[in-house]
């Protein structure tokens, strides 16, 4: 992946337990680096920090940030479920 982009990956083992990692630009061999995680909710706890740190060092800043709590500010959709 040399476009300078990063991928966040959460790892299933065969035994079910998780782990987390990004790869790209110079952590090629992120899997390496891995962080182990006790859960899903911890797994993606994991991924939505390295995705920040990456959008951090990307010069992308709060804007993340920012959509995602305007996602909550929206309230509940109308209608009903199918």
């Amino acid at each position: 992946m040399g476009d300078g982009s990063t991928e966040v990956c959460i790892k299933i083992a065969p035994d079910g337990s998780l782990s987390v990692y990004a790869e790209g630009g110079e952590n090629e061999g992120g899997e390496q680096t891995a962080q182990p995680a006790a859960d899903v909710g911890a797994a993606l706890k994991i991924a939505l920090d390295l995705i920040r740190k990456a959008q951090a060092a990307a010069g992308a800043g709060a804007a993340p940030d920012a959509q995602f709590e305007a996602g909550f500010a929206g309230g509940q959709p109308q209608g009903r479920m199918r």
